[in-house]
C-alpha cells in the first residue's frame, strides 16, 4: 500500500473516521461528564486556569491539558455536545495519520493499511465517543507526534548538534503534554527504548541518558497519578486490596484480554464482569505464565523473525503496563479490563497484527500475496467500522449506554445507574405533578437497586437511591432507615449523609440535619473534596429555612467559593433579599445568571429584589425589568408574572403591572394567592 501516492491517505483516512463515528458526532454526555466537564465546579471559576495547573484536588484527576482543553472548548460553545465529540473524533483522526508517519519512518509493512485499521478498531470506540476520554485521544495524539519527532534521531550517529538538541526538546514537549492529559502516556519511554533496541540491536550509553529525562517525567507523573487514585479518587478498600500474586494473575489475564480484543474485537462492553481472582487456583496461573513463554519464544526466535517484533511486543505490554493492576485505578472497582486502556496499546497491536498476517501471507501465498491482502484489509476495515458504528450508538446519552450494559452482562453498575437516571426522573415527574409517572419510577428504582444489591451487597448506591425514592413518595421512615443503612456501609462517603439530611429536615428535625451535615463536611473534606461545594450548599439551605440567615449565607458563600456554582449564588441572594440587603442580593443573582442564564428562578430574583429595594435606580428597574420578562418565557409561573407585574409597577406602568398580576393570580397555587391579590390592591389604588 505504500507504493500508491501518500497525498491521498490523511483526506481519505479523515473521512473514514468522520463517517465510522458519525453516531458519536450526535451523541451527548455519559458517565463522568458531569465530574470532568458538565458540573465540574472548577471550570466555573474567573481562576480556572490557575486551579487546573496549581490545585491538583480541584479536578477529578490531575489531568491539566484536558481540563484546559475542556475550559477552551467550553468557551467556544457552552456545553453543545457536538464540538466535544468532534474533537475526540479529530484527534482520533490525527493519531491514525501520525501513525501511518511513524510506521513509514520505521518501514513497517502496511503501514497504511495499519493506520487504517485503527482509524476504525472497535476497541478505541469507547475513548473516541465518551467526551470525559479526551483523555485519551489528547495523550495519544502528543505520544505519537513526540515519538515521530525523536525518530531521526536513533538513525543519527554523529553528536548532537543545535539541530539535533532542537529536534530532541520538540520531542520531549509533546511527550510532557502527553503525559499531562493522561499518564498512561509514560509507556512512550520504554517504547523508544524498544525501537532504539529494535533498530541498532542494542542501546547505548547516549540512548540511556537520552531517554533517562523521559523515564523520570513519566515514573514522576504517574506515581502522582496512583496517589491521586487513591487519595483523591478513591481507589482504596476491600475491593482494592490486593496482594501480589493477586495483581500478576490480574495482569497476565489482562495481556491475553487485550490481545485478544486487538485481534477480534466484538462482544464489547462498557463494564466487563469482574474476574474472581484466586491464587489457590491453579489454572489462573496460567495466564501469566503463558505471557511470559510467550515472550521468551519471541525473544528465542528473533533471530528468524526479526528483533521488530520482539520490540512491539514489548512496547504493546509496556503501554498496557499502567493499566494492568499493579497500581489501583478506579475502574478496577467495577472491572479488571477496560476498551479505554488499550488504546495507546492499540497503536503497537494492530500493526503487529498487520505485520504477522504480512508475513504469513508472503511465507504461504506469496504469488497471491498482494491481491489476498488487499481483500482481507478491506474486509477488516469494512467489519471493524460497521462494528464500530453499531458500538457507537450506545453513547447516545446515560440511558441508552447502561441499557446496552445491562443487555450484555448485567453489570451490577448498569443497574445502579439507572435506578439513578429513575431517581432524577422521578424527582422532575415529581415537580411536574405527574404523581403517578413518580411512583412508577420509584417502583422501578427499588427493583433495580434489589438487583444490585444481589451482585454488590456492600455498595451505597442503592441505599441512596431508595431513600430518594421513598423520600419522593413520602415514605420518611424508610428514606431515614435506607439513609442510616448507606452511611453504617459507607462512612466515609457523602450521598447517605446528604440524603439523611434531606430526610431529617422534611421531618422537622432541622437541628439534627445540621449536625448530619456538618459530619458530611468533615469526610467529604477529607476523602472527596469534590464534594463539598454541595454538602455547603445543602447545609445553607436547611440552615435558611431554620431562619438562621447569617449562617446560612456564609455556608452558601463558601459553597460558591468552592466552585458549586448558579445555586449557590442564586440561595447568597434569595437569603441576603430576605434580610432586605438588597444591592448584596442583586450582585449575587447576577453571578448566578452570569453562569447559568437561563436560571429562571435567579431572573425573577433579580427582577423582585429591584422592585422591592426602595433604593433602587432606573437603571436597577431596568435591569429588573429584564430579568423579569426573560423570567417569563414560555410557560411562566405565577411567580414570576408577580415579579413582573413588580417591576412594571415601580416603573409605573400600573395597567401592564395590573394584567401580569391577574395572569399571575389564575396560576396562583393557595399559599401563593394572598400575596398577589395584595399587589393587585396596591395596584388599584390610586
Amino acid at each position: 500500500m505504500q507504493r500508491f501516492p501518500r497525498a491521498w491517505f490523511p483526506p481519505i483516512i479523515l473521512l473514514l473516521t468522520l463517517a465510522t463515528y458519525l453516531p458519536a458526532l450526535r451523541a451527548g454526555y455519559i458517565w463522568d461528564d458531569d465530574s470532568y466537564l458538565t458540573d465540574n465546579p472548577t471550570l466555573l471559576q474567573p481562576d480556572a486556569l490557575r486551579r487546573i495547573w496549581f490545585s491538583p484536588d480541584d479536578s477529578p484527576q490531575y489531568y491539566p491539558m484536558v481540563f484546559t482543553t475542556l475550559y477552551l472548548e467550553k468557551s467556544l460553545w457552552g456545553l453543545r455536545p457536538f464540538g466535544y465529540h468532534l474533537v475526540n473524533v479529530l484527534l482520533h483522526a490525527g493519531s491514525a495519520m501520525l501513525l501511518w508517519l511513524v510506521l513509514l519512518r520505521l518501514r513497517v509493512p502496511g503501514a497504511a493499511l495499519a493506520a487504517a485499521i485503527f482509524a476504525v478498531h472497535p476497541l478505541a470506540v469507547e475513548s473516541v465517543a465518551w467526551v470525559t476520554e479526551l483523555k485519551n485521544t489528547q495523550a495519544g495524539f502528543f505520544a505519537l507526534l513526540s515519538v515521530l519527532i525523536y525518530l531521526p534521531l536513533i538513525h543519527d550517529e554523529k553528536p548532537f548538534g543545535r539541530g539535533e538538541w532542537r529536534r530532541y526538546g520538540g520531542s520531549l514537549l509533546p511527550f510532557v503534554l502527553a503525559m499531562l492529559s493522561k499518564t498512561v502516556a509514560c509507556g512512550v519511554a520504554p517504547v523508544l527504548l524498544a525501537i532504539v533496541w529494535w533498530k541498532r540491536g542494542g542501546v547505548s550509553r547516549r540512548e540511556w541518558l537520552l531517554l533517562a529525562p523521559f523515564f523520570v517525567i513519566g515514573a514522576a507523573l504517574g506515581l502522582m497519578t496512583a496517589r491521586l487514585e487513591m487519595a483523591h479518587v478513591g481507589a482504596v478498600g476491600p475491593d482494592f486490596n490486593f496482594n501480589w500474586g493477586d495483581r500478576i494473575l490480574i495482569a497476565g489475564r489482562a495481556i491475553w484480554f487485550y490481545a485478544g480484543k486487538t485481534i477480534w474485537p466484538f462482544d464489547l462492553a462498557f463494564f466487563y464482569r469482574r474476574w474472581g481472582i484466586d491464587v489457590r487456583v491453579w489454572w489462573q496461573w496460567l495466564f501469566p505464565l503463558a505471557a511470559i513463554a510467550a515472550f521468551a519464544v519471541l525473544w528465542r526466535l528473533r533471530a528468524r523473525m526479526g528483533r521488530g517484533v520482539v520490540a512491539a511486543a514489548a512496547a504493546f505490554v509496556a503501554l498496557l503496563f499502567p493499566a494492568l493492576g499493579f497500581f489501583n485505578v478506579y475502574p478496577m472497582l467495577f472491572s479488571f479490563v477496560a476498551d479505554h486502556f488499550a488504546y495507546l496499546a492499540l497503536m503497537v497491536g494492530v500493526p503487529l497484527a498487520v505485520v504477522v498476517v504480512d508475513a504469513a501471507l508472503r511465507r504461504w501465498a506469496p504469488e497471491k500475496r498482494t491481491a489476498a491482502g488487499t481483500v482481507l484489509g478491506i474486509t477488516v476495515i469494512a467489519a471493524f467500522a460497521g462494528q464500530s458504528y453499531a458500538t457507537a450508538r450506545n453513547y447516545k446519552d446515560e440511558r441508552t449506554l447502561w441499557t446496552a450494559l445491562e443487555k450484555r452482562n448485567q453489570h451490577w453498575m448498569a443497574y445502579a445507574r439507572l435506578a439513578w437516571l429513575d431517581v432524577r426522573e422521578a424527582a422532575a415527574a415529581s415537580s411536574a405533578g405527574d404523581t403517578a409517572r413518580m411512583r412508577r419510577l420509584a417502583q422501578q428504582v427499588f427493583a433495580l437497586d434489589a438487583l444490585v444489591r444481589r451482585q454488590k451487597p456492600d455498595r451505597t448506591d442503592p441505599y441512596d437511591d431508595d431513600a430518594a425514592a421513598a423520600w419522593l413518595l413520602g415514605d420518611l421512615p424508610r428514606a431515614e432507615a435506607e439513609a442510616r443503612t448507606s452511611i453504617a456501609i459507607g462512612p466515609t462517603l457523602s450521598n447517605g449523609y446528604m440524603m439523611l439530611a434531606q430526610v431529617l429536615a422534611q421531618e422537622g428535625k432541622r437541628q439534627e440535619a445540621v449536625a448530619v451535615l456538618g459530619r458530611a463536611l468533615q469526610v467529604v473534606s477529607v476523602r472527596s473534596p469534590v464534594f463539598r461545594p454541595h454538602a455547603e450548599l445543602e447545609l445553607g439551605t436547611i440552615l435558611m429555612d431554620m431562619g438562621r440567615d447569617e449562617e446560612a449565607a456564609k455556608a452558601f458563600e463558601a459553597s460558591a467559593a468552592l466552585g458549586e456554582g448558579a445555586g449557590a449564588w442564586r440561595n447568597l441572594g434569595t437569603v441576603r433579599a430576605m434580610d432586605d440587603q438588597y444591592g448584596p442580593a442583586r450582585v449575587a443573582f447576577r453571578r448566578a445568571i452570569a453562569l447559568k442564564p437561563d436560571d429562571r428562578d435567579a431572573l425573577e430574583g433579580l427582577a423582585r429584589a429591584a422592585a422591592i429595594d426602595p433604593q433602587a435606580t432606573q437603571a436597577d428597574l431596568a435591569e429588573g425589568l429584564r430579568a423579569a420578562q426573560a423570567a417569563c418565557g414560555a410557560s411562566p409561573t405565577a411567580r414570576q408574572l408577580d415579579a413582573l407585574g413588580m417591576v412594571k409597577f415601580r416603573l409605573g406602568d400600573r395597567d401592564a403591572a395590573r394584567t401580569a398580576g391577574e395572569q399571575a393570580l389564575r396560576r396562583a397555587t393557595p399559599d401563593e394567592r394572598a400575596l398577589i391579590q395584595r399587589h393587585l390592591e396596591m395596584y388599584a389604588k390610586p
